[in-house]
């Protein structure tokens, strides 16, 4: 697949596989027609970094008409100022859709000390907020419309928004979404790469499965999805996740990287990227990598915190790891560690009641399924969970 479009048009394409994004320039609001090279040096840093998102099609414009209110929203429109004083820089970005909706909005302020630290931050700011923010509007926006006549892309999007779900009714409703956008649309990769990660996280929650057909169908989807589109960042880190539940932590590393590569600014790769140095027992790293997805994502999801909290409870940092979970408004699953947090800070009794909450979201989990399973490289590491699960009384 070739890499995103950037190219000038005056008019939005109607349809496309992909979001439509237009940048228009950063406009220099320094009252000094010196600076315009700053402002134009901003906008190509951050066109180049959006470029690496595969869903988006970036396109440099001129500043858009007026919103029209009847337009559908098939795409949206990035503008932007900067102002410089002395020593001192402020950027504002702002994102709204075709009606003109607003949709996310920032203001950056920096000490000028080096010029191309400014560029270089926001370069990696920007769009790491842009491509949370879009997806979230595009999902809604295919929520609000009728199944009938939906796009591979609405399949999937819809898809997408399910499929994290506990609930098993959910999860079906989220396997037929991508079943239906490879349906739609055979040659659509990410219908593929949505049934991939079904089968991923039957592992990484613990649900009864056979492991090795669960790990073979997720490869297969995997692979079909990077024969589609091998420029596609998502389709790497879930080949990633593969690997890694399969013992192979070299590939899974390659896999990983790889999407960094094409979408160094994509905060949820990374975040996952925390969770997988972790099971690899490169903790440092899982903590510095998992607190950049935290910096660079304004609309973090709670499993953020859990990932970095699991590197924080291996290192056996668990007041650090207990501070973490607790800022996550939703655990879920993630009951499990919190529970054996707490015990491992001899809070049994916190420890036997986050045991119970995961109990009720899964029934059927087990330590031994657990730790047969778990990609721990290190053992020391795999011992010193359980040991916290054991504490808090959690089912053999």
């Amino acid at each position: 697949m070739a890499p995103p479009t950037q190219e000038i048009r005056e008019n939005p394409p109607v349809k496309s596989s992909r979001t439509h994004l237009y940048v228009s320039r950063f406009a220099n609001l320094s009252g000094n027609p010196d600076e315009d090279y700053f402002a134009a040096g901003i906008t190509q840093d951050v066109v180049a970094a959006l470029s690496r998102f595969s869903g988006l099609n970036v396109i440099v414009r001129l500043p858009r008409p007026e919103p029209q209110p009847q337009a559908r929203t098939t795409y949206y429109t990035l503008e932007g100022s900067v102002r410089r004083a002395a020593d001192r820089v402020r950027v504002n970005a702002s994102l709204t859709n075709a009606t003109g909706e607003h949709i996310w909005a920032e203001k950056y302020d920096f000490d000028l000390v080096d010029m191309f630290d400014v560029q270089d931050e926001l370069s990696r700011s920007i769009p790491a907020a842009l491509n949370v923010k879009i997806e979230e509007a595009e999902r809604y926006r295919i929520l609000a419309e009728p199944l009938k006549g939906s796009s591979a892309y609405d399949f999937y999007l819809r898809g997408r928004h399910i499929e994290k779900s506990l609930k098993p009714d959910e999860v079906r409703r989220a396997k037929e979404m991508f079943l239906a956008a490879v349906d739609a649309d055979p040659a659509y990769a990410r219908g593929y790469l949505g049934l991939a990660w079904l089968d991923i996280r039957k592992l990484k929650w613990n649900e009864r499965a056979d492991m090795e057909a669960t790990l073979a169908s997720a490869f297969a989807s995997a692979s079909k999805a990077l024969e589609l589109s091998p420029c596609d960042a998502d389709v790497h880190w879930a080949l990633g996740v593969v690997h890694l539940w399969r013992g192979e932590a070299e590939r899974a590393i390659g896999c990983y990287e790889r999407g960094r590569e094409l979408a160094p600014n994509n905060c949820d790769l990374l975040a996952e990227y925390c969770d997988a140095l972790g099971y690899l027992g490169l903790l440092e790293d899982a903590i510095r990598i998992g607190e950049l997805a935290l910096r660079l994502n304004p609309s973090r999801p709670d499993w953020y915190f859990w990932n970095i909290a699991a590197a924080r409870y291996l290192s056996g940092q668990y007041t650090e790891a207990l501070a973490l979970l607790e800022k996550m408004a939703d655990l879920g699953s993630a009951y499990r560690l919190l529970a054996a947090t707490y015990a491992q800070l001899g809070r049994l009794e916190d420890a036997r009641r986050a045991a119970a909450e995961l109990l009720k979201l899964n029934p059927e989990f087990s330590i031994e399924r657990y730790g047969s399973r778990a990609p721990y490289r290190d053992k020391a590491l795999l011992a010193r969970y359980v040991e916290g699960l054991r504490l808090a009384g959690l089912p053999e």
